[in-house]
């Protein structure tokens, strides 16, 4: 009885294992999809600290269900309050609802913080060709 509940527990270890792995490499997959379409340099640098980072992408693609991420408009910029950082904007029906501010770590140049949702709703929506 003590061997199969043994076999159990490492049957479920493994199978855990395993579905958090499959989920990282389809991120990796859709992620690498994006890349492949973007024109813009910093857009495709971000996505590619975004592989090493996967993390940073899925809390992105939660907090903008119902918005579309709009990669290519993304620009690099730095200020007092972040330091230096990434801004992605989202977009609903072609105007743009706010966008992410992900800060890059200072000690840290290619590791990314996590994204800050500024939400720009009441301001003249911006219509994207």
């Amino acid at each position: 009885m003590k061997n199969t509940y043994h076999f159990l527990n490492l049957f479920c270890i493994v199978i855990l294992c395993t579905m958090c792995t499959e989920s990282m490499s389809n991120i990796g997959d859709e992620i690498d999809l994006i890349s492949s379409r973007l024109q813009n340099p910093i857009a495709i640098q971000l996505l590619q600290q975004m592989q090493r980072q996967p993390l940073i992408y899925e809390q992105m693609k939660e907090q903008s269900v119902e918005n579309v991420i709009s990669f290519e408009h993304t620009v690099i910029s730095s200020s007092s309050q972040y330091g230096m950082f990434y801004a992605v904007p989202y977009t609903q029906q072609e105007t743009i609802e706010g966008c992410f501010i992900i800060p890059i770590q200072e000690e840290h140049y290619k590791k990314l913080s996590v994204p800050i949702n500024q939400n720009i709703q009441g301001i003249t929506p911006y219509k994207c060709q």
